[in-house]
């Protein structure tokens, strides 16, 4: 499959655009974001393992609601 820019640059506004609603929503490592974003983007899977109170189903939470709405919220 070949990439043109276009193609790119719609990518990169639209992982931007997800990336900021859910920091909006999430107050956590932007790290994680970025992280969570690219297991979603690789369909795979994503272990969350901390401790209680940093804000692991807020983010969840935030993700599943942004890819189905757009907007986290």
């Amino acid at each position: 499959m070949e990439t043109s820019a276009a193609d790119a640059d719609w990518f990169s506004r639209q992982h931007q655009r997800i990336a900021t609603n859910i920091s909006g929503f999430f107050r956590g490592n932007p790290q994680v974001v970025e992280r969570t974003l690219l297991c979603m983007y690789a369909e795979g899977h994503l272990l969350i393992d901390d401790v209680p109170g940093v804000g692991k189903t807020s983010l969840a939470k935030a993700v599943a609601h942004d890819s189905t709405t757009g907007r986290s919220s």
